[in-house]
């Protein structure tokens, strides 16, 4: 006898709304009377934790190696949920109906355990971990292959590492929980998004079945979207993949770049970043959290890029151009006309010599650099030449043929532009530094006047080289023509979150009080508060999760990376803190500032831990680990939240996630990354990130160029009265102020991520203008199809990368 089919979730058309200036004491009444349904079917089961844990296991690897390609993690809620709904209803096809099909909340319950193990117990692995490793000095002639992973960092480390902050985002996302989802109800889309594909895989009404026809076109746009525009990482490692689009010979661009500001930057070069990207998972994102919180993105965006950048960019070029542009004139010049890359290479290198002589910087270094970069140019087209010579023989064709000299002259006109690239960047750092270096030159000449010996007279001159050496504020692609300019921005961006937060915090301490309160009688707190505090997760066990995960915390940053015993429990403190700004983000905008947590971390122990780092790059974990954690568990427990799932078993079912993940991913990465060579496989683009600003930061604050340090004074004007503003205008005009978080994070992600949340936004608006009545009813399904369908490929595509390349 067949199981009985489980209830279906409430038909959310039928729940009553809740007026606009609803107090958070009505949306706990509303909630509890009309959605709450964790009594009426089951939660927490072992089948749902079991399926969780496992699949949240498969996605670990998944966004390892994402991280470690394309420097991005996905959200695994969305999959999770289709993937155990179709699993689960194959295992009751195959046991002919014998166990019952997973309720809605069972299913939402898996979710969270998914979730937990495949997202918050790894994010930072391949940033933080394999930062270690790219910083590692590696002795002279000891190859790549040698360094190994768990020498750099042994497994127990990690293991602790990722257990602790994992289970650090889940607890910290208790008090966040109840301020952001039930009070504020910030919209959290991915969780909107996973609720209302639950609700349509479980759909009965008539109205929830149409509106689940809407998510499925939805899902099957984004599963297109997402699917033609595989990246590049992805056909390299696919093979069948790679053939597949070679045959059809179409797919949909990563970004599609726009120079309308060109213009306005020096030798009109282009800000990267600057761009339509065309996801559909973005642009279905905007149409989740709408125009107010979109057009703040937007606007600061374009403020930054069209505004403050070209005027800082100018004044880079005054100190960077005159030293790269004459080495590159240089290079190209020397190689036009010459027969081959063999001959122009010598000529090419004598060029650079000259020019660099010529601008005073040291003739030798850059005679040993364009010989270097032109030696591992003709053995890269060497090894190319051989590899399609062997591909044909393989193939049985014939081998191809000689290059022509035409052929050979424009081979030895890349090699001249490929060696000034190459010696462009160290030209423009150099020549713009020159004052420095004859000042360190007069001081170490007159320490030694002193009577100071060689090594105090070499300190004296690096003192004063570090204190006048130019620090440009952007990072130029001299050979792309092209300027990076979120290594700036962030600063101030970062500063706007924080402190935006924190004053929001400071402006709500009543409700956020109440997240610590405990459970007391319903004659001291009322009815409902009564059975609130009966399903919510209480504020004390954050405390007595916190407390031996801190001990821990602090004693592994002492004996692994050589912390100070306060600067360990700061790095916790901080971490509170930042989970916070992570979490408020990834409620108004979907979009998670891992990387900007990181570096608020890496510039506070810049002070903290001078010279150290391993602890720069330790905090910077701790704090984007758990910040991403309590983020994306938040997602999670906005689908249970719409869907009346009761907390505290969502609770449990996280906690129980992190062991799963941390028993995946911990393996997982040493299989996956070995050894050094290995890890320098990957294109690493987060991961040198944080590298970079390791190097940078252990230095000091001081290598910050000044424009940051401004930026971040303004960031933290910005963020605390912005807030202020909102709390008093009155309320028919706080509608039109901006979304402070969104300003903020606009400075911290490139605009073609804000301008495909705008386009998502703008879409609803014209709907809206067209038919207020079915934008109202399909908007939310279709945005989450849209999610749900991207997400599920692009996952799908980085799983079938991992298991090929893990087979290689």
């Amino acid at each position: 006898m067949s199981s009985p089919t489980p209830l279906p979730p409430r038909d959310p058309s039928l729940i009553p709304s809740l007026p606009p200036d609803a107090t958070p004491e009505q949306k706990d009444q509303h909630w509890i009377e009309h959605v709450y349904q964790g009594d009426r079917m089951p939660q927490l089961t072992v089948r749902a934790v079991i399926m969780g844990g496992f699949l949240g296991m498969l996605m670990s690897a998944a966004n390892l190696y994402t991280t470690l390609s394309i420097g991005w993690a996905f959200g695994i809620a969305i999959t999770a949920c289709v993937l155990s709904f179709v699993i689960w209803n194959f295992v009751r096809f195959s046991l002919g109906g014998k166990v019952s099909q997973m309720t809605v909340l069972e299913n939402a319950c898996m979710a969270s355990t998914a979730s937990a193990a495949g997202y918050s117990t790894g994010s930072t692995i391949a940033t933080m971990f394999g930062a270690l490793v790219l910083l590692k000095e590696v002795p002279e002639g000891v190859p790549l292959s040698e360094i190994k992973t768990w020498d750099i960092t042994a497994p127990w480390i990690v293991i602790i590492f990722t257990l602790c902050t994992g289970l650090m985002g889940v607890f910290l996302a208790i008090p966040m929980k109840r301020q952001m989802i039930n009070h504020e109800q910030l919209p959290f889309p991915t969780g909107t998004a996973a609720a209302e594909t639950l609700r349509s895989l479980y759909s009965a009404s008539a109205e929830a079945v149409q509106k689940a026809y809407g998510l499925v076109w939805g899902l099957v746009a984004g599963l297109v979207i997402g699917f033609l525009r595989v990246g590049d990482d992805v056909l390299d490692s696919v093979g069948f993949l790679k053939r597949f689009f070679d045959f059809i010979r179409f797919r949909i661009p990563a970004e599609i770049e726009m120079h309308a500001l060109d213009r306005l930057y020096p030798g009109h070069r282009h800000a990267a970043g600057f761009a339509f990207e065309p996801s559909a998972l973005l642009i279905a994102a905007g149409m989740i959290v709408g125009m107010r919180t979109s057009l703040s993105l937007v606007l600061s965006s374009l403020l930054l890029y069209g505004v403050v950048a070209p005027r800082l960019a100018a004044m880079d070029e005054q100190h960077l151009a005159r030293g790269a542009e004459p080495v590159m004139v240089a290079a190209e010049s020397a190689a036009l006309g010459a027969a081959d890359p063999a001959a122009a290479a010598p000529l090419v290198i004598a060029a650079v010599a000259d020019a660099a002589r010529t601008l005073g910087l040291d003739e030798a270094k850059f005679r040993a650099a364009a010989e270097k970069a032109a030696n591992r140019i003709m053995r890269e087209a060497e090894q190319s030449r051989a590899e399609a010579a062997q591909a044909a023989v393989k193939a049985g064709q014939p081998a191809p043929p000689d290059p022509s000299a035409e052929a050979l002259r424009e081979a030895a006109e890349r090699l001249g532009r490929s060696v000034g690239v190459a010696v462009a960047g160290a030209a423009a750092t150099d020549f713009s530094n020159l004052p420095a270096t004859r000042a360190a030159a007069e001081a170490r000449e007159a320490a030694i006047r002193k009577g100071a010996s060689p090594d105090e007279a070499e300190k004296a001159a690096n003192a004063v080289f570090e204190e006048k050496k130019y620090r440009p504020n952007f990072i130029w692609d001299w050979g792309g023509h092209s300027i990076i300019l979120t290594r700036w921005s962030l600063w101030g961006g970062t500063a706007v979150m924080v402190f935006a937060s924190l004053m929001s915090v400071a402006l709500q301490w009543k409700t956020l009080a109440r997240a610590f309160s405990g459970i007391r009688s319903a004659g001291e707190r009322g009815d409902i508060a009564a059975k609130m505090a009966a399903v919510e997760v209480p504020g004390k066990w954050m405390v007595l999760g916190m407390v031996p995960i801190t001990i821990a915390m602090v004693w592994l940053q002492i004996q692994a990376f050589s912390v100070s015993w306060y600067a360990g429990i700061i790095a916790v403190i901080m971490s509170f803190v930042l989970s916070m700004v992570a979490s408020r983000a990834t409620g108004e905008t979907d979009t998670t500032p891992i990387g900007a947590m990181g570096k608020v971390m890496q510039l506070l122990f810049a002070v903290l831990a001078p010279q150290n780092v391993n602890a720069n790059l330790a905090s910077a974990g701790i704090a984007a680990n758990s910040a991403s954690s309590s983020a994306d568990l938040l997602q999670d427990l906005k689908t249970g939240y719409l869907l009346g799932a009761n907390p505290r078993k969502q609770f449990i079912a996280q906690f129980f996630g992190v062991f799963f993940g941390t028993v995946a991913i911990v393996p997982i990465w040493f299989l996956m990354v070995p050894t050094r060579e290995k890890l320098e496989s990957f294109a690493l683009p987060a991961t040198r990130a944080w590298e970079a600003v390791a190097r940078v930061l252990t230095k000091g604050i001081g290598e910050l160029p000044q424009s940051a340090v401004a930026a971040l004074f303004i960031g933290a004007i910005v963020g605390c009265v912005l807030p202020i503003a909102e709390r008093l205008a009155p309320p028919n005009l706080r509608k039109f102020m901006p979304s402070v978080t969104a300003l903020g994070l606009a400075w911290v992600m490139p605009f073609q991520n804000c301008f495909s949340f705008f386009i998502g936004a703008y879409i609803i608006v014209l709907w809206t203008r067209l038919s207020r009545r079915t934008a109202d009813k399909y908007n939310v399904p279709i945005a989450s199809g849209l999610i749900a369908g991207e997400s599920l490929i692009l996952s799908g595509l980085a799983i079938t990368a991992t298991v090929v390349g893990l087979m290689k």
